[in-house]
C-alpha cells in the first residue's frame, strides 16, 4: 500500500507541476495584446448572446466529458467569460451534467472501447483492488482531489454498481472546490486581459485552493494507507471492487 501511495504522490506532483506551468503560460498569454483582445471580445459576445452563451458552454462540457477532453480549460473559460458568480454556478452544474452524460453512455452503451481504455490504464487498476464497500467514498476522494482524470473517473464508475443519483450528488458536491478554483483562476486571467489591478487577488485565492486540495490528498491518502496496512497486518482480507472488466 505504501508503494501505491508513493506512486500516487508522484502522479500528483507531476500533475501539479504541469498545472502550474499551464497556468503561468495562460497568464503570460493573457498579458499579450492579441490574446487580451480575443478574451475581451469573447466576453462581449457572451454578454450579447443571452441564454445561448451558457448553452454553448454546456454543449462544450458534455462533449469534453463524453470524448474524454480535459474539462479544466472549460472551467477556466467559464470564469473568464461569465465572472465568479455565474462561472461557479455554470461550472458546477455543467460539469456534473457532463459527468452524468458520460456515466450513462459508459453504462448503457456496453462499449468495448470504454472497457479497453479502463483496462489499459495502469492508474485505474489500483482502485479496483481497494475496499469498495462504500463506493461513494472512493468517488468523493477521486472527485475532491483530482488525482485521476475527471473523464476516466466518469467511465470507470459507469462500470460499477453505483447508482446514477449517488454518482451525480457526490460528483456535484466534490467537484465544487476544483470548479471554484478553476473559475477563480479564469476571473484572474480576465482581469489581466482588461488591465485590471486586482488579478493577483484572484490568482492568490485560486492558488490557496489548489494548495488546500493537495493537503486534503496528502492527509486522506496517508490515512487510507495506514488503514490498509493495519488490515494487512491483522490478516484480514481487503474486499476488492464488486465488479470486473471483461
Amino acid at each position: 500500500m505504501r508503494k501505491v501511495t508513493d506512486k500516487t504522490d508522484k502522479i500528483v506532483f507531476i500533475q501539479s507541476v504541469i498545472f502550474v506551468l499551464a497556468l503561468i503560460g495562460s497568464i503570460l498569454l493573457s498579458r499579450t495584446t492579441i490574446i487580451g483582445i480575443i478574451i475581451l471580445q469573447l466576453n462581449e459576445w457572451v454578454k450579447n448572446q443571452g441564454i445561448l452563451a451558457p448553452i454553448v458552454l454546456l454543449v462544450l462540457w458534455i462533449t469534453s466529458a463524453v470524448f474524454m477532453i480535459p474539462g479544466a480549460p472549460i472551467a477556466i473559460l467559464a470564469g473568464t467569460l461569465f465572472g465568479h458568480t455565474l462561472g461557479i454556478i455554470y461550472a458546477s452544474l455543467f460539469s456534473t451534467i457532463g459527468a452524468c452524460t458520460a456515466f450513462i453512455v459508459g453504462r448503457h452503451s456496453h462499449s468495448r472501447w470504454v472497457k479497453r481504455v479502463i483496462r489499459h490504464s495502469d492508474d485505474f487498476r489500483k482502485p479496483e483492488q481497494q475496499n469498495f464497500n462504500h463506493g461513494w467514498k472512493l468517488l468523493a476522494f477521486l472527485r475532491l482531489v483530482p488525482i485521476f482524470p475527471y473523464n476516466l473517473v466518469n467511465y470507470w464508475f459507469a462500470l460499477t454498481g453505483i447508482r446514477l443519483y449517488t454518482f451525480a450528488i457526490v460528483s456535484f458536491l466534490c467537484l465544487l472546490p476544483s470548479n471554484v478554483m478553476f473559475v477563480i483562476f479564469g476571473v484572474g486571467i480576465f482581469d489581466i486581459a482588461k488591465k485590471g489591478r486586482f488579478y493577483w487577488i484572484y490568482l492568490l485565492i485560486g492558488l490557496l485552493l489548489f494548495i488546500f486540495l493537495l493537503c486534503i490528498h496528502r492527509v486522506v491518502s496517508r490515512k487510507k494507507g495506514r488503514t490498509y496496512d493495519r488490515e494487512g497486518q491483522n490478516g484480514s482480507e481487503v474486499q476488492v471492487a464488486s465488479f470486473k472488466i471483461d
